[in-house]
């Protein structure tokens, strides 16, 4: 049995055609055949039930299959590791970030590429709940958002920093030379909130929740820098996380007042998976970003 049959058989299981097969392995479709036959013959069962219209396992192939798939896998890792130890000098990196974390990745992408021009980076923005699925599902090699109130089955969160909530506004609003706003004051201004599902969102909520406020909800949005765009040229009022918004120079952030929520930034991976070379090298760029590193020294003068 080789691996080349392994990767033959997987692939006409998928798609359940020879011809269609063959396209996608490169291949003739009587060389994939010739290999199918052998395989068969080694194994001394028929893997497939063929006539001129259909392609189906059989019994003997269905057993077969979840077995090859994960042969698959393993060689791929084996490939994966091979590759890494080659100075970071190829390899695909695929990160998952939460709108409200995305603002935070601009310098450290930037700074990554430029360092490790060989390594591709795949950024997937969206909900803690869509890139924890596809975290699970292997599609993402790393998540980054903020601790959510619950964990994630077969995920491991690691910390990087904690940040305030505050309330965001343009410079040279009403509210900007305030050293600290309270829930009271806060609703007598028109408010542009995160969308509802997005971290900074369930933790405003989550206080509000608890208190008896009315707020004057204009625009909810689900786009972070969008939100900051519209907020830096309006007099609309919003409450983010404040290391989402200190690289904003058009912005003031200004500390709530009793009660204080704080969100630590993270990053999350799947237990038991090969944390990649350029992972690391990425995560340890994230932590060593000049831009991250003032924003949170920034953030315990402040407390």
């Amino acid at each position: 049995m080789e691996l080349r049959q392994i990767r033959y058989f997987v692939k006409v299981a998928e798609t359940r055609s020879f011809s269609q097969a063959a396209r996608l392995l490169h291949i003739s479709q009587s060389t994939l055949s010739e290999q199918i036959m052998t395989l068969e013959g080694e194994l001394g069962a028929p893997l497939f039930i063929r006539d001129s219209h259909h392609v189906d396992l059989s019994d003997e192939g269905k057993m077969l299959l979840p077995l090859a798939v994960q042969i698959s896998k393993d060689v791929e890792t084996s490939i994966q590791k091979i590759r890494d130890v080659r100075n970071l000098a190829t390899g695909n990196l695929e990160i998952g970030a939460t709108y409200s974390f995305f603002p935070l990745l601009l310098v450290a992408v930037r700074d990554f590429v430029r360092e490790y021009p060989g390594i591709h980076l795949d950024i997937i923005c969206g909900s803690v709940d869509t890139l924890m699925r596809l975290l699970h599902e292997g599609k993402l090699d790393v998540v980054l958002s903020y601790m959510t109130a619950s964990p994630f089955s077969n995920i491991e969160s690691h910390p990087l920093f904690k940040s305030e909530l505050c309330v965001v506004c343009r410079q040279g609003h009403p509210l900007g030379d305030r050293s600290e706003i309270d829930f009271a004051e806060l609703s007598m201004h028109r408010l542009a909130l995160p969308a509802r599902g997005l971290q900074a969102r369930n933790s405003l909520n989550a206080v509000l929740d608890a208190g008896k406020y009315r707020f004057d909800v204009n625009l909810e949005v689900n786009d972070i820098n969008m939100l900051l765009d519209i907020v830096a040229g309006s007099d609309l009022v919003t409450v983010l996380s404040r290391s989402s918004v200190n690289h904003m120079k058009a912005l003031c952030s200004i500390p709530l007042r009793n009660p204080s929520v704080s969100m630590e930034g993270a990053y999350h991976i799947q237990k038991g998976a090969y944390f990649k070379k350029a992972m690391n090298a990425f995560i340890t760029n994230l932590k060593d970003n000049n831009d991250i590193n003032r924003t949170i020294e920034k953030i315990e003068k402040d407390k």
